[in-house]
């Protein structure tokens, strides 16, 4: 099987990679940049932090548990699949 490189779980790592810089650029250059002053403040650069690892990891978790999965379902069948 071959696999595209332009599949959904690669452009959702890449755009999480993108904001995980994002927000490591907006932590050097605007560390105090606030979205709200109300609810906390939230940080502008924890936002896209968050995003982008949460982006990162959800997608390929996925990708890496189904093929472990396939993985083990032809170890168990003798590999006849």
């Amino acid at each position: 099987m071959e696999k595209s490189f332009f599949r959904i779980t690669n452009q959702a790592f890449f755009v999480g990679l993108f904001f995980l810089i994002l927000g490591l650029y907006t932590l050097k250059a605007f560390p105090d940049a606030k979205i709200s002053e109300g609810f906390g403040g939230i940080s502008i650069y924890g936002l896209f932090i968050a995003s982008g690892i949460v982006l990162i990891s959800w997608f390929k978790m996925g990708e890496i548990l189904k093929v472990l999965g396939e993985f083990i379902s032809k170890v168990k069948s003798g590999g006849n699949t």
